[in-house]
């Protein structure tokens, strides 16, 4: 009989093994990670790539600086901007003189490459201007609007723990705050009228109370039937435009030059007469006028 006796050893391990947990990293080499804004910031070349201020809307022109930065040149009432942050932040505020408006409050931030968990970080807003080189704070806090602007984010890279070197299943961050959008000269409140007196404001003013005189003839008919389509009309102004017009034409001449209108030259319309068709190129409507029709 043969006996043969087999040693077997095994390890266990505890952790995440070695060769599966990347290094972290330092803050220049994690900054280089993040996605850069154009343009860059030349004046602080140290935030490039963290901080962005984008123009929605008023600018009229930009000029170049000698610093190597840009000058927006705009229109205070069409003004609107927005600021954002590759680094998302627990808290936003915007801030004015002596008052600072927290706009938006969130759980602390983690910095899964960088090895940090539950960091409180604040991106906070301010204006300045300048007038008659004096420099003074602008109130961002109530005399501007303004609202957060949130975004998904990879989990590997705010989200808790250490770094894996390989990402198994990719994971979103819902809603992390990044900035502030539509920021914006707040509108100035409607100014009401107040109280409308309504006798006074709809008043009206009699005209000709006694006697009631109006240059309108009561016996006049109150329709007149409307002008209608004659085949037989250029032969019926041939035959009367000399004749039974050319008196009435006359008188509204005359009446109109009592008056001190000059109406122009009362001139012969015999020509008019024996060639209707060269004035009207169509039967023209015939009409009786209101007196006409009234008898």
């Amino acid at each position: 009989m043969t006996i043969h006796l087999l040693i077997i050893s095994f390890t266990i391990g505890f952790g995440q093994p070695q060769d599966q947990i990347a290094p972290t990293l330092g803050w220049p080499e994690f900054q280089a990670t993040l996605p850069t804004p154009t343009p860059a910031d030349a004046k602080q070349p140290e935030r490039q790539n963290v901080v962005k201020i984008v123009a929605n809307g008023g600018v009229t022109g930009t000029i170049d600086e000698a610093d190597g930065t840009t000058t927006w040149v705009v229109r205070p009432d069409h003004f609107v901007f927005s600021v954002h942050s590759a680094v998302p932040a627990a808290g936003l505020t915007v801030s004015g003189g002596t008052n600072t408006d927290v706009r938006y409050s969130g759980p602390a931030v983690s910095f899964r490459p960088m090895g940090l968990e539950e960091i409180t970080s604040t991106h906070g807003v301010s204006m300045i201007a300048e007038i008659d080189g004096v420099a003074g704070s602008v109130d961002l806090a109530h005399d501007w609007v303004h609202a957060p602007a949130t975004q998904d984010l990879p989990e590997a890279v705010w989200g808790p723990g250490a770094p894996p070197a390989k990402v198994v299943q990719p994971t979103s961050i819902p809603g992390m705050a990044i900035g502030l959008t539509g920021v914006a000269p707040r509108p100035p409140d409607p100014v009401t009228t107040g109280a409308i007196d309504i006798p006074t404001a709809f008043t009206y003013f009699p005209i000709n109370e006694a006697p009631a005189v109006l240059p309108i003839d009561a016996a006049a008919p109150r329709e007149v039937p409307p002008p209608v389509a004659d085949d037989d009309a250029l032969d019926r102004v041939a035959a009367t435009i000399a004749t039974a017009a050319a008196p009435a034409r006359a008188a509204l001449f005359a009446a109109l030059q009592s008056f001190g209108v000059d109406p122009g030259v009362d001139g012969p319309l015999d020509l008019l007469a024996a060639n209707p068709v060269g004035t009207y190129g169509a039967n023209p409507l015939l009409g009786a006028p209101a007196m006409a029709a009234a008898q």
